[in-house]
């Protein structure tokens, strides 16, 4: 039976980070959520210095997966993300002669652990399952994600959308989650980022919006189980919706007839 979904109340619904940026009320500008990303030159030295050390192990890592690092160079950026404290999530990106990119993420430890790589794209071509849609990378996101951080973090008065955000980033998406998409009469048919809860309290939906590009918008939709784990994830690509442009004739006037003017009534004694 399809569970039955409600949604969070509103004032719920943007206790998540304090990463938000809130516009003066009735601005008409943009608004945006994201991750901090930072060039190896950007980053905290001692992350840096870890990143240096395991560079080794994470080009192992990736060649298991067919990633060639005797092609060229490859461009390295860290995503922030406090849920994964014991891991840098760091993107590694390459295009080849002809353009075409390829993508992966690797998960360095920064303690004991092997380093975990999550496949995008290789030479332009996804995987046979998308990696936000692969449950490969669901179970991935369990192991990395403390426990007690994804049970409380993935319910209403957690950072689910943080939590969320993290998830694309390790599944190889830089995003920006756009907050207020009726700003932008292109985006009337999406959606500001939102929390619903199944009747019962055992599933969590999240939706947000982002990124966009020149012809359109991603649509993510990511469920949760009670316990915090990822059971379910999608993201859509959808055009922007065509404004509807009228051109209504002139109102035709009419003219207003005269009336009587108003007969005297006597006042009663």
């Amino acid at each position: 039976m399809k569970k039955r979904l409600r949604l969070v109340p509103v004032a719920l619904l943007f206790l998540f980070s304090s990463s938000w940026i809130f516009a003066q009320q009735g601005a008409q500008q943009p608004e945006y959520f994201s991750l901090q990303h930072l060039s190896p030159e950007q980053m905290d030295p001692a992350d840096a210095a870890l990143l240096k050390k395991e560079q080794r192990r994470v080009q192992e890592a990736a060649e298991f997966y067919g990633f060639d690092f005797q092609m060229g160079p490859w461009t390295q950026e860290q995503a922030v993300c406090p849920l994964i404290p014991d891991y840098l999530l760091m993107h590694y990106t390459r295009k080849d002669a002809s353009g075409a990119e390829s993508v992966f993420t690797a998960l360095v430890p920064r303690q004991k652990g092997r380093v975990r790589i999550v496949p995008v794209l290789d030479h332009g071509v996804t995987r046979f399952k998308p990696a936000p849609q692969d449950p490969r990378n669901f179970q991935l996101f369990s192991e990395v994600v403390p426990h007690e951080v994804a049970r409380k973090n993935s319910h209403e008065d957690g950072q689910w959308l943080l939590l969320s955000v993290c998830y694309a980033e390790m599944t190889g998406n830089s995003l920006q989650v756009l907050k207020n998409p009726g700003v932008d009469l292109r985006l009337i048919s999406a959606i500001p980022p939102t929390l619903r809860v199944s009747v019962g309290g055992d599933q969590q939906q999240v939706l947000f919006t982002g990124p966009l590009w020149n012809t359109g918008y991603w649509l993510w939709n990511i469920t949760y189980n009670s316990d915090g784990h990822i059971i379910a994830a999608s993201s859509e690509q959808h055009s922007y919706s065509e404004p509807s442009i009228l051109h209504p004739s002139e109102p035709q006037g009419r003219p207003i007839p005269d009336l009587p003017a108003p007969q005297p009534r006597p006042m009663p004694k």
